[in-house]
C-alpha cells in the first residue's frame, strides 16, 4: 500500500471512529504528518482554490490549534480532507502542518524537555560512574530512579485536573511509539489487543491514570464512596490500559476514574495489555526532546514531557546492563 492510499484509509477510518481524548488526537496528528510525508508531491503545482475558499476550510483548523483543542483540529481536518481531497496536497496541508509545528516550537516544550532531560541524564551517569559501583548496586539505583519517575508522572497526571481549568493534560496513554515503520516497508506494532496480558494489583503498582476536570468532580467523589463500601469490581470491557516492562507502569486508557479510586484504596486488580518494549529497545531512542528511530521511516517523533524519554531511556540501560 502506498502512501497516498495509507493516507486515504488512515483519514477514512477516523471518519468513523472520531477521537474522543486529547492524546488520541495528537497521535492521529502525529500519524497523519508522517504518513503525509511519505507522499511523493505532485509534479506540477496546480492551484485548486481561491484565496477565500482557502480560509474557509483552514481556519477552523487554525483556530483549533490556537485554543489547544486538538480534537476540534483533527475534526476538521478530517472534513477538510474528505471535501478538498485534490486540492489537499497543494494549498492546504503545508499550512497545517506549519500551524502544528509553530504551535508546539512556540510553547518552549523543546528547551525545558532538553535542559531537563540532561540534567537528570547528567545526574544518572555521574552516579553510575562512581569508582566503588557494581552491577547490582547500579541496578538497583535505576530501578529506584525509575520508580521514582513513575511515582512523579502518576501523582502529577491525576491531579493534573486540580491544578489547571481544562482537560487538555499532556498525557495520555500513547505517550511512547506505538508503530514501527521499517524501510523495507513492514510494520511492527508495539503494542495490540491481541497481545499477551497482565494482571496489574492496583494496590502496589505504579498506575498511570487521567480523570479529567467535568464531570470528574463529583464523579471521583461518588466512586471513592461507591468502591470504598462494595470494593472494585473489574470490566474487561470498560477497564483497559497497557503495561510498560522495565518502566514498571501501567497507563490507563479506559475507566480512568474508578481505576484511579481504587487504586487510591488499594482494592482490586485489572487485565492490561503488555508493550513489546524489547522491540522499541532495538529501533527507538530518544533524546529527551524527540523519539528517535534506527533504520526506520519514521524519522523523529515529539515528546511532550521529558519524564517519559528518561523513563525509555534508563529502563533500556537497566535492560542492557541486566542482560550484559
Amino acid at each position: 500500500m502506498n502512501a497516498r492510499k495509507k493516507l486515504d484509509k488512515l483519514c477514512k477510518e477516523q471518519l468513523y471512529n472520531e477521537v474522543k481524548t486529547y492524546d488520541e488526537a495528537l497521535d492521529f496528528l502525529r500519524e497523519f504528518t508522517c504518513v503525509y510525508d511519505k507522499c511523493k508531491s505532485d509534479k506540477e503545482y496546480v492551484p485548486g482554490l481561491s484565496h477565500y475558499d482557502f480560509m474557509y476550510w483552514v481556519n477552523p483548523i487554525r483556530e483549533a490549534f490556537a485554543k489547544n483543542n486538538y480534537i476540534k483540529a483533527v475534526e476538521k481536518l478530517i472534513d477538510t480532507y474528505m471535501e478538498q481531497n485534490d486540492y489537499f496536497d497543494n494549498d492546504i496541508v503545508t499550512t497545517i502542518c506549519k500551524l502544528r509545528k509553530g504551535k508546539t516550537m512556540n510553547s518552549g516544550i523543546y528547551a525545558n524537555n532538553q535542559n531537563n532531560y540532561n540534567q537528570a541524564m547528567e545526574y544518572v551517569n555521574l552516579t553510575l560512574e562512581r569508582d566503588t559501583a557494581t552491577k547490582a548496586d547500579n541496578l538497583l539505583f535505576l530501578k529506584f530512579m525509575i520508580d521514582s519517575i513513575g511515582r512523579d508522572i502518576e501523582t502529577d497526571t491525576l491531579l493534573y485536573y486540580v491544578y489547571n481549568a481544562n482537560d487538555n493534560a499532556p498525557v495520555g496513554n500513547r505517550v511512547f511509539p506505538h508503530t514501527i515503520y521499517l524501510e523495507n516497508g513492514d510494520e511492527i506494532q508495539l503494542f495490540s489487543d491481541r497481545f499477551e496480558k497482565r494482571k496489574i494489583d492496583l494496590a502496589t503498582e505504579v498506575v498511570i491514570a487521567q480523570t479529567w476536570r467535568k464531570p470528574s468532580v463529583s464523579k471521583v467523589y461518588d466512586l471513592l464512596g461507591s468502591i470504598d463500601r462494595n470494593g472494585f469490581k473489574y470490566d474487561y470491557r470498560n477497564h483497559r490500559g497497557t503495561f510498560y516492562p522495565y518502566m514498571n507502569i501501567t497507563i490507563v486508557s479506559q475507566g480512568h476514574h474508578s481505576i484511579s479510586c481504587s487504586h487510591y484504596l488499594k482494592k482490586g486488580t485489572i487485565n492490561v495489555n503488555v508493550y513489546d518494549i524489547e522491540s522499541a529497545y532495538k529501533y527507538v531512542d530518544t533524546d529527551g526532546c524527540y523519539w528517535l528511530f534506527n533504520n526506520c521511516k519514521n524519522k523523529k517523533v515529539e515528546i511532550n514531557d521529558f519524564r517519559y524519554a528518561l523513563l525509555f531511556k534508563l529502563s533500556k540501560m537497566y535492560f542492557e546492563l541486566l542482560n550484559s
